[in-house]
């Protein structure tokens, strides 16, 4: 998204932007539903995970932000919003996650200091924390809270070239370097599975452009290139299905297609989804309570928003 004043507009419908322990849930209706939630403000770089529903509830919350971090919540009847962080230069590319007990949890850029900043209310008032300071770090960021409420942050570290992640699971903030050497821009994305255990994407331009997979399956940390045919991998974006197999959408920025990976087979299975146009930017993948799946993401040509999915209900 552009840098610009501009409202914030929420959309019902085929919404695929809910979560479920930081991951994507969908909820399928006939008709869309478009207002105005939150204007003027200053709102850059909305990620793929700015949006998130409450448990048992389903109402969504929404993060945004540039001049500063911005939430709002809509109770079934009207839209609120408040300032969560009133710094100077926060809130760029706000990702949000909603934990087990509806408490909620913001990463998020300080844009002035080149820092990592989280904030949550689950304290029963907002709490915000600078997470990492080391060098130009936070850009890019996503977020997913496990099953124990415990947040885990990925995000890009600028002055190494990096992806890092970070997470309060041990009571404290710590971080750890995911991979470095040419990690490129366009979004990192985490999602928990049942398991607890962290899955990443990223993308990766060291000489080649290519889509990487990190996880700490084995009880330790690994990556793995998954798709480097051609220059892919920009705007990826991960969930979890039931059966902890990961899901992947992202851009095939040489052929400007959108393009899907998956290791439901057990080993990992790319195909290409929609090829008519310049697309693929921006996508944002979940996946529903019957494991399907359903990706929303751009056409630059026409300027729409577009939805594939292998369910129904579209």
């Amino acid at each position: 998204m552009n840098e610009k004043r501009i409202g914030i507009v929420y959309a019902v419908g085929v919404l695929f932007f809910l979560f479920s322990m930081g991951l994507c849930n969908t909820v399928l209706a006939d008709t869309w539903r478009t207002e105005k939630v939150d204007a003027p403000k200053y709102v850059t770089s909305m990620s793929s995970r700015a949006i998130a529903l409450e448990k048992g509830t389903d109402y969504p919350h929404a993060v945004y932000g540039g001049d500063h971090l911005y939430h709002a919540l809509f109770n079934g009847t009207s839209w609120s919003y408040e300032t969560v962080d009133a710094s100077d230069q926060v809130g760029g590319g706000a990702a949000i996650a909603v934990d087990w007990n509806n408490k909620v949890h913001i990463s998020y850029y300080d844009g002035v200091n080149k820092d990592l900043k989280y904030a949550t209310n689950a304290s029963g008032v907002w709490v915000v924390t600078t997470v990492d300071s080391t060098g130009d770090v936070g850009q890019f960021t996503c977020i997913a809270v496990d099953a124990n409420n415990y947040a885990h942050i990925s995000y890009r570290d600028v002055t190494n070239a990096a992806v890092k992640y970070a997470t309060n699971k041990s009571g404290s903030w710590t971080t750890t370097t995911i991979d470095s050497g040419s990690v490129g821009d366009y979004f990192t994305s985490i999602a928990v599975g049942t398991d607890y255990k962290i899955h990443i994407s990223y993308y990766y331009n060291g000489g080649s452009f290519a889509l990487r997979y990190a996880t700490d399956g084995s009880g330790s940390w690994s990556t793995a290139t998954i798709d480097n045919v051609g220059n892919v991998g920009a705007y990826s974006s991960i969930a979890m299905d039931s059966n902890n197999k990961v899901h992947i959408s992202y851009s095939d920025s040489t052929n400007r297609d959108l393009k899907y990976i998956t290791n439901v087979s057990g080993s990992w299975v790319a195909a290409t989804l929609d090829s008519v146009g310049t697309i693929g930017d921006y996508t944002s993948i979940a996946v529903d309570s019957g494991n399907k799946v359903h990706i929303s993401y751009t056409n630059a040509e026409s300027s729409d928003l577009k939805v594939a999915t292998n369910g129904t209900g579209v």
